[in-house]
């Protein structure tokens, strides 16, 4: 029996809190129409569809979609969404001071994690007693 042929273009992508390098396929039009049910849905359910399109976009074994970070999350699909309809976003700003709106564009191509060196997840309590957090 032969090896199944790939249907879609992968792409490659590092996770950004644990550094692993996972492959996605672009979302298919059945993704894109679960997140557009949720676009009006409490945050909750936008996250759980975001998160349920992830799962099925990432192609790497052993990758567990549930036990991301949500700054992961939201990173993952940003890129997802670059590969799978656009790159460049069209937003439109209204400003609370003037009452303007303002229309702006985003190449998400260019939007990164930007890491602190002196970040920790140690908290210090006092001398001797401190916690080690887990991210969200």
């Amino acid at each position: 029996m032969p090896l199944p042929k790939l249907k879609h273009k992968l792409f490659d992508l590092t996770v950004p809190s644990t550094k692993q390098e996972i492959q996605f396929r672009p979302f298919l039009v059945a993704e894109e129409k679960v997140l557009l049910l949720t676009q009006e849905g409490t945050p909750k359910e936008v996250m759980d569809s975001v998160r349920q399109v992830i799962n099925n976009c990432i192609v790497t074994e052993g990758v567990f979609v549930e036990n991301m970070t949500t700054f992961d999350l939201e990173y993952i699909f940003i890129k997802m969404r670059a590969r799978s309809i656009n790159n460049i976003v069209e937003l439109t700003y209204r400003d609370l001071d003037d009452d303007k709106k303002y229309e702006v564009t985003v190449d998400l191509d260019e939007i990164e994690i930007k890491y602190d060196d002196t970040h920790t997840n140690k908290i210090d309590i006092d001398d001797n007693l401190g916690m080690i957090m887990k991210y969200p």
